[in-house]
């Protein structure tokens, strides 16, 4: 998410100044418009953050509403319920959001109310379907619906990280293994060539001259290697980075096939969730275009909750925008017209999560071949530098 630096004015008539993370600008104003503040200014926040607060994980909030729910059915009223959940939660920014809705269920507010206030810890989408479960009476079902499908997406989450950490981890590795050899290995050797009168082949001379310049400029190239992932890592939460890896995501043949089916289980999921729940096409699409992680999907999905204001119906809609798998559009189209769209989606939806575990295998069973060959290429490259020498100076001695 982008943090974004905002002053408004609240419902007494004070300024205040905060800060408040989103997925684009357009949803930082409708979060914050929701906690009843009018904006006076709104930009994001370009300074660098070393440490961050600690994060509301999705599993922390699975876990909470499985908690919360149970404690409405056995008949503690929700102002309790949430006072101890305030009091037992270990997790600072779900305690610091727990203590807050507390605090404005004391002052007459829906529970849907007194969490909006706190759009880092309760997304759109938990707020959403608590409104619907406060005018459906029937909130605990509706917790227990959140919670199943924020660990459903945690479990995903923590596959697709796992499998990109692999490739990551390797590459690190043998980055650190071969700036060792040209540091610590390939010195040994230059002092016996620069003993010697053999002509050194071009390759010897490239390793002998990268070598040296590593080791003079160790400490700036590391300095220089920490602040590219420092501005690396702060471009990524802006808007301009987000589509810049959306798009590689989308384009790499290695990637494309996994990022699709993540984002696909994921949209299935959750308009399954959000239609059951009995919320309108558009307003479910809107809360969608939130969770997806992948902005240029969600912008699709943007131009298709569009066409389906104009009066299209979802698949000719999805169709439209030329992005999505023909069988999600042919299941969306089946559903639409059985009326049966949200148990459609929930098949769907399990199908796809199983595909993503298949996509998971594909993609580590082609990047593991691919990242072995990236390391043996660069170490025959040193290897090759240093006994191409020896065989002349051995042939020369003998």
């Amino acid at each position: 998410m982008i943090q974004y630096r905002y002053e408004a004015i609240d419902s007494s008539g004070k300024r205040i100044k905060s800060t408040i993370k989103a997925e684009t600008k357009e949803e930082a104003i409708q979060k914050i418009r929701e906690t009843r503040c009018r904006i006076v200014s709104i930009k994001e926040d370009n300074s660098i953050v070393l440490f961050e607060k600690k994060k509301c994980k999705k599993r922390d909030l699975s876990l909470l509403f499985v908690q919360f729910s149970t404690m409405l059915e056995a008949g503690i009223s929700i102002v309790e319920a949430i006072k101890i959940l305030s009091v037992e939660a270990e997790n600072t920014a779900i305690k610091t959001a727990l203590e807050k809705t507390y605090n404005n269920l004391q002052k007459g507010q829906t529970l849907a109310e007194s969490m909006e206030g706190n759009p880092e810890v309760f997304p759109r989408l938990v707020i959403s379907m608590v409104k619907v479960g406060e005018v459906t009476g029937n909130i605990e079902q509706m917790l227990k619906h959140v919670a199943l499908n924020l660990e459903k997406d945690a479990k995903i989450e923590g596959k697709v990280k796992s499998a990109m950490a692999y490739p990551m981890t390797v590459g690190v590795v043998g980055g650190t293994v071969m700036i060792g050899m040209l540091i610590w290995v390939i010195p040994q050797f230059a002092s016996i060539f620069a003993d010697s009168d053999v002509p050194l082949p071009g390759i010897t001379k490239a390793v002998l001259n990268s070598s040296e310049f590593v080791q003079k400029n160790f400490i700036w190239l590391f300095l220089a290697a920490i602040m590219a992932g420092v501005m690396f890592s702060k471009l990524l939460k802006t808007d301009k980075g987000r589509f810049m890896m959306a798009k590689i995501a989308l384009k790499l043949p290695i990637r494309r096939d996994l990022e699709m089916k993540v984002v696909v289980s994921r949209l299935c999921r959750t308009f399954s969730l959000l239609n059951n729940s009995g919320l309108e096409i558009n307003e479910s699409l809107d809360i969608i275009q939130g969770v997806l992680g992948n902005v240029i999907i969600e912008n699709k999905i943007a131009d298709v909750n569009k066409r389906i204001f104009t009066g299209e119906n979802i698949a000719v809609a999805m169709n439209s925008v030329k992005t999505f798998p023909h069988m999600l559009i042919s299941m969306v189209e089946i559903g639409e017209k059985s009326g049966n769209l949200g148990s459609v989606l929930e098949k769907l939806s399990d199908f796809y999560e199983t595909e993503v575990e298949f996509a998971i295998e594909r993609f580590l069973s082609l990047i593991e071949p691919l990242m072995i060959l990236v390391l043996a290429v660069g170490v025959g490259i040193m290897l090759m530098s240093v006994y191409l020498p020896m065989f002349d100076m051995a042939q020369i001695a003998g």
